[in-house]
């Protein structure tokens, strides 16, 4: 019997591995499925497709999906963190409104923590790498020529990903990628109303020209001005 043992141990060790690499690829599937739901309720919300005020149900947004309430469940999770649904319990999700005030003190918070940015990168003599806001700006000129709103949208919002990565502060990024997604619907419809989106792009480009000659005056200049249009074109009144 002893002879035996440490073949029992290799044939046991095989099927641990067999059932931990099952275990991964199942884990992984679950994320791309609970990825996939995130990604069309999110957009769904954004461009109004699921309207402020109104309920959303697991049973009938999986069915639309085509996929388990597990995966779509857990992107109501993420969603509500992000503030954009609001869970009723036993009663589905509320698709969230958001004030007039709130927006403005959303885009009062953001210039606060950008311009902070902007101190810290240059009154430290970082090294900032401005490629990737270059190239979202590229995507952004791209999506205004072909009139493609979502894809305007998606490229602003990673231009300010790019740019509140020029320093190396998660915590930051986290807060502000919080505001952001706060006043995305309003953000999203302001473009579909025609907002000025030639306006902001060229604003984009000061604030690099500036980071670029690491003129700290100018680069908080060009960010205030760019943050008071942002703030009135979500509003509609630019």
């Amino acid at each position: 019997m002893i002879v035996f043992i440490p073949v029992l141990n290799t044939v046991l060790n095989f099927v641990a591995d067999l059932r931990c690499k099952g275990n991964t690829n199942m884990d992984r599937s679950t994320s791309l499925l609970r990825d996939k739901a995130y990604c069309k309720i999110k957009r769904a919300i954004v461009t109004g497709e699921y309207e402020s005020n109104s309920v959303l149900y697991e049973s009938a947004i999986s069915k639309s999906l085509g996929t388990s309430r597990t995966p779509v469940r857990e992107a109501f999770m993420r969603l509500t963190e992000e503030g954009l649904v609001k869970n009723l319990p036993n009663h589905g999700y509320l698709v969230t409104a958001i004030t007039v005030k709130e927006i403005e003190e959303i885009f009062d918070l953001r210039l606060c923590l950008e311009k902070y940015v902007i101190e810290i990168a240059l009154d430290n003599n970082i090294s900032i790498d401005l490629s990737e806001m270059e190239r979202w700006i590229e995507e952004q000129e791209k999506a205004l020529d072909e009139n493609d709103f979502w894809a305007s949208f998606e490229a602003n919002h990673y231009f300010h990903v790019a740019f509140i990565s020029i320093v190396d502060n998660g915590t930051l990024k986290n807060i502000v990628q919080g505001l952001k997604d706060k006043p995305i619907q309003s953000g999203y419809r302001s473009l579909k109303r025609g907002a000025n989106l030639s306006e902001a792009i060229l604003e984009h480009k000061e604030i690099v020209a500036a980071l670029k000659t690491r003129d700290k005056e100018r680069a908080v200049a060009a960010l205030r001005k760019h943050v008071a249009n942002a703030k009135k074109r979500t509003l509609g009144i630019a």
